[in-house]
């Protein structure tokens, strides 16, 4: 299961004309002149909200309001997206300010520019959260034995995304982003993903891509032979691609993938991917050097075996390779060492983070943070797996 990462700081093209759509709620302005005097109190008929849920989202409406944007939503023509309608017995109540603030924001998103859009002359399922943005134009994508339709799956790949994100934060609570909310890209069609990366990111070649930099896109095809049009596999990636995005532009835009500290970048993206899905099959890789599937994506057993029987010092060479030299073992140990780092020692990774942030060498910066030189960080590492991991791995997940 193989995927290329490459780096640039190109921006996508932003110059298109917007779609234009009719205002059809009060402006920002003019929704605080509605509520200038006391807010109004509703009825009975709406039990005093001022208004009423819209009905024609049906199972899709708790994903909805998970949401910060949905195009689809955006596209309803009862509420515009707010989830919300006016009550029709009354002038409005404490929810209505709630309603336009969200048709208002929906607005503006939607006429936003949207490479996807400007390329391919249509609207491409689009969902945004609080970090990413998640597009998807593919039809069914098999979900264990039944089958996900492009909106659903776009709001269920964002929700594994955000989870790992929240993760994320919790192992640094001091992070801060630069640059724009990583994009997730996924296309139904071979031909759209390399008409996406080749003239709306301007890159070349013909596999998964990620564009790094102040405006991060992740982009891959739906029916390539390693996500065969399954929903998990491909929200697997999602989630890899998405630390590695996220990661990037984490306390500063700096790859740490370029920075010989691929045992971080590359560590960061299999431990959230394993988190939630207790398996990890994508790589990023710069040759066609790497064994798909290694160990089938399990490693708890493999690495505890391996350190328990093996003394050879495995840190000294892997700490000072690009995340694309990694070779197929080093994964597995980048993995562990990064959940070590999170899991014994929380306290010190953002420090960590920094120094390597800071373009130090991971030598260095395990010195600075830790005061250890790298044998004690393998010495420490190393005991801490024969005491911490299990004998047996955790059952893969089935489905989304």
């Amino acid at each position: 299961m193989l995927f290329l990462l490459l780096a640039s700081m190109a921006v996508l093209p932003n110059s298109a004309l917007p779609v234009a759509i009719a205002t059809c709620h009060p402006q920002e302005d003019s929704i605080d002149e509605l509520f200038a005097d006391d807010e109004p109190d509703g009825c009975r008929k709406c039990d005093h909200r001022g208004v009423n849920d819209c009905k024609l989202h049906g199972k899709m409406t708790e994903l909805e309001h998970a949401a910060v944007f949905c195009s689809q939503a955006a596209a309803c023509k009862k509420c515009f997206g707010a989830l919300l309608i006016p009550c029709e017995k009354c002038e409005g109540g404490p929810e209505s300010r709630v309603m336009y603030e969200r048709q208002g924001r929906f607005e503006h998103r939607l006429n936003q520019p949207d490479p996807c859009r400007d390329q391919f002359k249509r609207e491409i399922v689009r969902v945004e959260g609080e970090h990413f943005v998640v597009q998807i134009d593919a039809h069914k994508l098999r979900n264990g034995k039944s089958k996900t339709d492009a909106h659903l799956f776009a709001h269920l790949m964002l929700q594994e995304a955000e989870k790992a994100a929240l993760l994320f934060e919790g192992h640094f609570p001091d992070v801060w982003y630069t640059g724009e909310k990583p994009r997730i890209w996924f296309w139904g069609k071979v031909d759209d993903h390399l008409t996406a990366m080749h003239h709306v990111l301007g890159a070349s070649g013909s596999g998964d891509f990620k564009l790094m930099g102040p405006a991060p896109v992740s982009t891959a095809s739906t029916p390539s032979d390693h996500l065969q049009n399954k929903a998990k596999l491909v929200a697997m990636l999602g989630v890899h691609s998405a630390i590695h995005l996220l990661l990037d532009n984490a306390c500063g835009e700096v790859w740490l993938g370029q920075q010989k500290a691929g045992w971080f970048d590359a560590g960061a993206a299999h431990w959230y991917e394993m988190q939630l899905f207790n398996q990890t099959l994508n790589y990023c890789i710069d040759e066609v050097k790497l064994r798909a599937n290694f160990k089938n994506g399990q490693w708890f057993v493999h690495v505890k075996n391996h350190l328990a029987t093996h003394s050879e010092p495995i840190l000294p060479a892997m700490l000072r390779k690009m995340t694309g030299h990694l070779d197929v073992e080093d994964h597995p140990f980048s993995w562990s060492l990064f959940d070590w780092l999170v899991r014994a020692h929380p306290d010190k990774t953002t420090d960590l983070l920094l120094s390597l942030k800071a373009k130090r060498s991971s030598r260095a910066a395990f010195q600075e943070v830790f005061k250890w030189n790298v044998a004690r960080v393998e010495q420490e590492w190393r005991a801490w797996v024969a005491a911490e991991y299990p004998s047996k791995n955790p059952k893969p997940r089935k489905k989304l």
